[in-house]
């Protein structure tokens, strides 16, 4: 769509022309690999947060109880960080 203006004028008439040439299954093309990256990153997001959380507390000590939430943003923040690594060859797969 964006390589081709001209022959893909808008949303609509682009999904119209991609089911008419290549039928609804395209759409669903490339799942599998998608489907079983976003588990993989998923665990390992939950997992990885939770080590991180327990990191940080170690290391602030016995003002972590007052900085409880900022924790645990930045150890959800780390963990997206290191699972985008973790997720990409998934991303690159194609059936």
């Amino acid at each position: 769509m964006q390589t081709n203006p001209a022959e893909y004028p808008d949303p609509v008439r682009s999904l119209k022309k991609l089911v008419d040439e290549e039928g609804i299954r395209s759409f669903f093309n490339g799942w599998q690999p998608t489907f079983l990256g976003f588990f993989v990153w998923g665990g390992f997001a939950y997992i990885s947060t939770e080590y991180f959380r327990r990191l940080i507390i170690d290391f602030v000590g016995v003002g972590a109880t007052t900085l409880e939430v900022p924790i645990i943003l930045a150890a959800a923040a780390t963990s997206a960080f290191f699972g985008s690594f973790l997720i990409a060859p998934f991303e690159t797969v194609f059936d």
